[in-house]
């Protein structure tokens, strides 16, 4: 056999060969097309799991299943889909509407009904006169930030009242805790006036 008559025997059998690859590929995925079209979308996942057609095969189950409110079925076939995401924020607003505030929090943390359910708490808190708790809890929410604001001002009148001695250490202290309220400047302000007297007693004592 000549080497010109190899070669294109070799050339022409890599054409085949590259043929019937993708005639085959293109049968694979017109056959996943053609089940996904009639809706057996059990099928295309089973019979063509590594073709794009079986990712929207399993959303469409899983919007099936959210549709049944099979919010169970949704989270353990299909965690991964939208309707995941869609189904989780159905039952966190069920949650809510139910008034189990908490359960919103530890479920669905990521949830945007996780401030909101942070606020209903924080107001029952605020009734019940448990501030030590809103603060601790749920220092972030309005309740929470009128508290903090409220024992701030407090807290400030009473340390104006002390003997200059005792000031400086109360101030400082103060700073630390109540950093973002409304007294906290004029706290600050006060702290730095005692540090200068301090500092110029200091000088005429050398």
């Amino acid at each position: 056999m000549s080497t010109s008559r190899f070669l294109t025997l070799t050339l022409t059998l890599a054409v085949c060969t590259s043929l019937a690859l993708s005639t085959g590929c293109t049968s694979r995925a017109t056959s996943a097309q053609n089940l996904f079209d009639k809706g057996e979308y059990q099928q295309v996942i089973t019979k063509y799991p590594d073709l794009e057609v079986a990712r929207r095969a399993r959303a469409k189950l899983a919007e099936e299943l959210l549709l049944k409110k099979d919010y169970a079925a949704v989270f353990r076939d299909y965690p991964d889909t939208p309707a995941a995401y869609k189904a989780r924020m159905e039952l966190a607003q069920q949650i809510f509407d139910q008034g189990r505030y908490q359960a919103v929090l530890d479920s669905f943390p990521q949830s945007p009904l996780a401030a909101q359910a942070k606020e209903k708490l924080a107001d029952s808190l605020y009734a019940a006169g448990e501030f030590d708790k809103l603060m601790a809890w749920y220092p972030e929410t309005a309740k929470g930030k009128q508290v903090k604001e409220d024992k701030a001002k407090v807290e400030f009148a009473r340390i104006k009242k002390l003997p200059k001695k005792d000031k400086a250490s109360a101030l400082e202290l103060f700073m630390k805790q109540y950093s973002g309220t409304e007294p906290y400047k004029d706290a600050a302000d006060m702290l730095n006036q005692i540090r200068i007297a301090e500092s110029n007693q200091a000088n005429k004592k050398k």
